[in-house]
């Protein structure tokens, strides 16, 4: 089988859930004895640490880069090769001239490159794959595309995946049909045993993922040790508690996990699937989320599931819940019903590969 992947928003590494779900399934296809290429459109103006972070996020999938054009060097190494190009945006025109010259069996896109969608459906005859992460791709698949666009979409070759049951069943009501693939291929090794006085962790946060929440968390417990890893749109650390520890951006974030003793995913939106729950709990520690989106349905019953904050509304049951006074608030007891989960995640989504692509697993 021969396959082409098509993705144009940079990766940032362990941030992005889209683009990482992308690169398991690439790397799950290239362990299984398969040929292709991925095209990765990157900005132009991309800072040279974060060019080289991408190199690194890339290769370690096993997805060599082969060529570059914003840097005019041929990065090469062997097995199958990724494309990249310095445009934000890759116009149709490249799309159906790339594909036409690869002539693979299968294609994989995102939902969010939306205008990569109508030309694929007109220019496609092979099957292909529509990763659907977020509920806002698909507001966007649906507000932006004309309904004759939309029509020639539905009625083409191309299959939604979704991430989640959540997801999935948004995209039923938008009457697409839709196959469930958790993007859980590849979690992280476990880790030690927290000690109990490790800091309170949050990950990839930004305001609408919940920074203001850790942040007011922070504030109320000063006597708890907070740290925020990769953080976007950072607070000022000088008007900040004292008790929180700003991490920056980094290629492998792992050792932070480890380092936790709980993980906070207080988000305010509908995360299609939540990539930090599953690796917190992974590495057996505890994640804290918000009751929206698919979080409860990728925590279980191993995590700790509490209502979203809105202003300082809900805050006492997160604060409690850290304190150790709310119902099923045993951090250590629930370490092992963690490590479960994610096993019982990453072998669902195993299952759920060779369902929607017809191919065996191979680790």
């Amino acid at each position: 089988m021969r396959f082409a992947a098509l993705a144009s928003y940079f990766l940032w590494p362990y941030a992005t859930g889209g683009e990482r779900a992308v690169l398991d399934i690439l790397s799950a296809l290239v362990r299984s004895g398969h040929d292709g290429m991925m095209r990765y459109a990157i900005p132009p103006g991309l800072p040279d640490h974060a060019f080289h972070a991408f190199l690194h996020v890339i290769t370690r999938f096993g997805l060599p880069v082969t060529r570059c054009a914003r840097r005019r060097v041929d990065y090469v190494a062997a097995g199958v090769p990724v494309e990249t190009v310095g445009v934000v945006s890759p116009p149709p025109a490249w799309v159906g001239s790339w594909l036409d010259e690869l002539a693979p069996d299968v294609v994989i896109a995102q939902a969010k490159d939306v205008m990569l969608l109508p030309p694929l459906a007109a220019l496609w005859r092979g099957t292909g794959f529509i990763l659907v992460q977020e509920t806002e791709a698909l507001r966007t698949l649906t507000s932006v595309m004309t309904a004759d666009a939309i029509a020639r979409l539905r009625a083409s070759s191309l299959k939604m995946v979704a991430p989640s049951c959540f997801i999935r069943e948004r995209a039923a009501s938008h009457d697409f049909e839709t196959s469930l693939l958790y993007p859980a291929l590849s979690p992280p090794p476990s880790g030690p045993a927290s000690r109990g006085d490790d800091p309170v962790t949050a990950f990839a946060a930004s305001y609408e993922k919940g920074l203001q929440t850790v942040l007011d968390l922070a504030a109320r417990l000063p006597d708890r040790r907070f740290r925020i890893v990769q953080g976007w749109h950072h607070a000022d650390p000088e008007t900040t508690s004292p008790n929180v520890e700003w991490v920056p951006f980094l290629l492998d974030p792992g050792r932070y996990y480890r380092e936790a003793g709980v993980v906070l995913v207080p988000s305010r939106c509908e995360e299609g699937f939540g990539r930090v729950v599953h690796e917190a709990m992974a590495v057996g520690r505890v994640p804290l989320v918000s009751r929206l989106g698919a979080l409860p349905e990728v925590a279980g019953e191993a995590g700790i599931i509490l209502p979203p904050v809105e202003g300082k509304v809900g805050l006492e049951e997160w604060v409690s819940a850290l304190a150790g006074r709310g119902p099923g608030s045993n951090m250590a007891s629930r370490a092992a019903a963690c490590r479960i989960r994610a096993q019982e995640l990453t072998g669902h989504s195993r299952d759920q590969f060779e369902h929607v692509f017809g191919v065996a697993f191979t680790p």
